[in-house]
């Protein structure tokens, strides 16, 4: 397969000695609430060992960002010389750099599209339609990063065939969902007027009327935004010398934890001509949506996107929102009485496609078999993922013996946000705060309640694990948390005794 463009085309298409990979959304964008469709491509060069081909969907918003901070610490200083040297202990204001960081997951999952009988794939073309709705309620993708603050709302989709050989490597897939903003009591041509009345050396000189409106409710970045313009001055004494509109940039970072910042810019601003005293007119002012005073350090996700705004997005860390103000300047050598009707317009900007977005240029003689398609729902729920490369996995509960048999080489465990283990004797209650993928083996004996784990980890997590036991040698209960962000772990989660 070949791209048609699209993003990062020559790294994305996947292929080795085996088959060469390809899958994508049959369209560019989609909006909260819709169904999303696309397709995986195979074309099998040789058998391939696989037993699995899976997709896996996920959202996330990160945000970051520096603060510093002026902080009194204690230091000792010496004066003096020899035995008349004297120290103290004196106030000293330093600076220190603080890191707030936070992540959440708008929607995770991965889903078996095809399981290979004898774990084989053989050689051919092949092609696996899926389907599913997105949440009604998801931020829109988002990103802007500049030299203090990074924010992203990324979405993505990877499709994979799982190995069933030593030596094998999965075969990869990964590619963008974009997802634009839903809008927000938006009202098309809303309306927004105001009116003032004129003065100079407060002698009064009649009054002034403003009304504007977008032609259209929401834009891209980069395109023009028009906005139209009533302007009543026929009982004004005061010619309107220009208009100016200005574009500012609202950017709202928070974490789970409560730290907030706030970002504040004007993005962009130009004049046009105005209106004679005692005169009225339909004026169309012309604003291009492009960051024209980029903040120091900006970086752009794309290169095509360089100097674009960024798109309006309402999530649970990062909120956007721009308003465009129209300010009309008079004639008159002393206006500082007088009131002008300024208009105060909210503006929605919609994320952009991918650039270059293209469908596959297809191998020679390509037709594929096409299997059926693969429906499915989109979880919101935080889940756990495991596979565990064992084909039977024993848990001992101190007890009489559990042996789990997987019937195949892997095991995929959602556990939601909480999972609760009740034997009859001691409890153990397990919350996931983050999505994770990982690959471990796992062993448990609860004799002396420890638990062992080793394996990959793709992403971060966090786990807090809570036990209680209650019983006639009095109650224990203990909380422990284990974060991993490294890409590999091994060891032991926690171990303690019964009392």
């Amino acid at each position: 397969f070949h791209k048609m463009g699209g993003e990062e085309s020559h790294k994305n298409l996947s292929a080795n000695e085996f088959c060469s990979m390809f899958a994508q959304m049959d369209q560019p964008y989609y909006n909260p609430g819709d169904a999303v469709s696309g397709n995986i491509y195979l074309n099998v060069n040789q058998t391939y060992p696989c037993y699995l081909l899976e997709l896996k969907i996920k959202g996330v918003e990160k945000v970051q960002w520096e603060e510093i901070q002026n902080v009194n610490v204690q230091a000792q200083a010496q004066a003096g010389e020899g035995d008349q040297q004297v120290s103290a202990n004196v106030n000293v204001n330093e600076q220190i750099k603080i890191l707030h960081k936070d992540k959440k997951t708008a929607f995770g999952m991965v889903v078996p599209i095809f399981q290979f009988p004898g774990n084989s794939c053989f050689p051919g073309q092949y092609q696996f339609p899926f389907s599913f709705q997105l949440p009604d309620f998801c931020p829109g993708t988002f990103y802007y990063e500049d030299h203090v603050h990074r924010a992203k709302v990324r979405y993505s989709f990877e499709a994979k065939l799982k190995s069933a050989a030593h030596g094998v490597k999965d075969q990869k897939f990964k590619s963008r969902l974009i997802i634009r903003q839903k809008p927000k009591n938006i009202t098309v041509n809303q309306r927004v007027s105001a009116q003032e009345s004129l003065c100079v050396c407060c002698v009064p000189k009649g009054s002034s009327h403003l009304e504007g409106y977008f032609e259209r409710d929401a834009y891209l970045p980069g395109e023009t935004a028009n906005v139209m313009i009533n302007a009543d001055n026929s009982e004004g004494q005061l010619g309107i010398e220009s208009f100016e509109i200005r574009l500012f940039q609202k950017i709202n970072f928070r974490t789970k934890e409560g730290h907030v910042k706030a970002l504040d810019r004007e993005v962009a601003v130009q004049r046009f001509p105005g209106v004679p005293a005692g005169q009225k007119t339909t004026e169309t002012l012309a604003l291009q949506l492009n960051d024209t005073r980029p903040p120091q350090g900006i970086k752009y996700e794309f290169n095509e996107f360089s100097g674009y705004v960024q798109p309006t997005v309402f999530g649970g860390l990062i909120e956007c929102s721009y308003h465009l103000v129209v300010n009309p300047y008079f004639e008159g050598s002393c206006t500082c009485c007088s009131g002008r009707p300024i208009l105060n317009m909210p503006l929605f900007i919609f994320a952009p496609q991918i650039p270059n977005y293209g469908k596959m240029m297809q191998p020679a003689n390509w037709s594929p078999k096409i299997y059926e398609c693969n429906n499915f729902v989109v979880s919101t729920n935080v889940s756990m993922d495991v596979n565990i490369n064992m084909p039977n996995m024993q848990v001992n509960m101190g007890g009489p013996a559990m042996n789990v048999n997987m019937g195949g080489p892997a095991m995929q465990v959602n556990m939601g946000p909480t999972m609760e283990v009740n034997m009859g004797v001691p409890q153990m209650e397990v919350n996931v705060e983050q999505k994770q993928d990982m690959d471990m083996n796992m062993g448990m004996n609860m004799g002396n309640m420890n638990m062992q784990m080793e394996g990959e980890v793709e992403t971060h997590t966090t786990t807090t694990y809570h036990y209680e036991s209650h019983g006639p040698d009095g109650d224990v209960e203990v909380d422990q948390q284990w974060s991993s962000q490294n890409k590999q772990f091994r060891g032991q989660l926690f171990n303690f005794s019964f009392l």
